[in-house]
């Protein structure tokens, strides 16, 4: 079915790093994607942001790392593969 967005409860901290990255990048391209975890992550990420797992946290890879370690995302037209 369709896909329904919703605005994230992203802490400020969080966005106001977002777009400090975004803002030194003038020929990056923004582009929507999916980032497929569980429920029980929504408060963390939303509180601290996406983490690379074990890069200065306490993260662990939950789901494997085919690509090497990193935050795996998929494409809006490829939403399927984030699940």
């Amino acid at each position: 079915g369709p896909v329904k967005l919703h605005k994230a409860p992203l802490d400020a901290a969080i966005k106001k790093r977002f777009m400090k990255s975004f803002l030194e990048m003038p020929n990056c391209e923004l582009r929507p994607a999916f980032h497929g975890t569980n429920r029980e992550n929504h408060a963390s990420i939303f509180r601290r942001g996406l983490l690379i797992p074990g890069d200065g946290n306490e993260l662990k890879i939950a789901h494997g790392a085919a690509h090497g370690k990193g935050i795996y995302t998929a494409n809006i037209d490829a939403a399927w593969l984030s699940k």
